[in-house]
């Protein structure tokens, strides 16, 4: 398995989570928690933070948690189900883990909640393993 501090400092060198504005908490084990906390530039013309945003995150802490076990993947699959907006100011908080670990893919299931604990979305993604991290 790769560290939480390797793959944090991996995932620093990524300039679309950089310009995404999201932060790296934990990840071990087959989890990953990252967040998002919504910025201007994030919403979309009703002022709340645009559904594809969220889907960045998700897909990213889906990627995250692969890469916990030592999986590079790309995403095959996505399928996003929208609850509950988030505003300006907020923090959009994505969990993910992986339900099923093969030798060429693997599924992910993630929830983003906002600090209340209010589910904001769920997701599901297909993944497919290209290769194995460098630990």
């Amino acid at each position: 398995m790769v560290t939480t501090e390797k793959l944090k400092k991996f995932y620093e060198n990524n300039h679309f989570v950089e310009a995404c504005n999201m932060g790296f908490d934990r990840a071990e084990g087959g989890e990953a928690a990252l967040h998002i906390d919504v910025l201007t530039q994030h919403t979309n013309l009703y002022h709340f933070a645009h559904g594809g945003v969220l889907a960045t995150l998700v897909d990213t802490a889906m990627g995250v948690a692969a890469a916990s076990l030592g999986s590079r993947i790309v995403t095959m699959n996505l399928n996003l189900s929208f609850i509950h907006s988030v505003s300006v100011g907020e923090r959009a908080i994505a969990k993910a883990k992986i339900v099923h670990a093969g030798h060429s893919t693997m599924v992910a299931d993630c929830e983003v909640r906002n600090e209340d604990q209010e589910l904001i979305a769920t997701g599901t993604g297909t993944l497919f393993i290209v290769g194995r991290m460098e630990e």
